[in-house]
């Protein structure tokens, strides 16, 4: 769990100069002058961006599902699909679409086939 207000105590005892050692050393952007609580506020907010982003990518993704595609030459692809995805390339697969051999144009007044 990221406890910001724990945090934020401990930062708030630190000196402006640690401050400024710490917010460099961890990447943090700010403004030419900082105050020492700009520096605090631009800290946790990285740290707490870094955490999302690990949580996120550690995360499995429930509305995916994952496919292996094999080509004819045995190259293979890994992909998730939403399930709208999954419907148009089950859509595709059934009407055995062949994308090399046409042409695909954004066309506004026709009859629409919904997959």
């Amino acid at each position: 769990m990221f406890d910001v207000i724990k945090m934020m105590h401990t930062l708030s005892h630190k000196s402006f100069e640690e401050l400024l050692t710490l917010s460099i050393a961890e990447g943090s952007q700010s403004c030419s002058q900082p105050s020492k609580v700009e520096l605090i506020t631009t800290i946790i907010a990285n740290r707490a961006a870094r955490a999302m982003a690990m949580a996120n990518d550690s995360a499995p993704d429930r509305t995916r599902t994952r496919y292996r595609f094999c080509e004819n030459d045995g190259t293979e692809h890994y992909v998730m699909l939403t399930p709208e995805q999954e419907r148009f390339m089950r859509w595709n697969h059934d009407n055995a679409i062949n994308y090399d051999c046409m042409d695909i144009d954004i066309i506004e007044d026709i009859n629409w086939e919904t997959p």
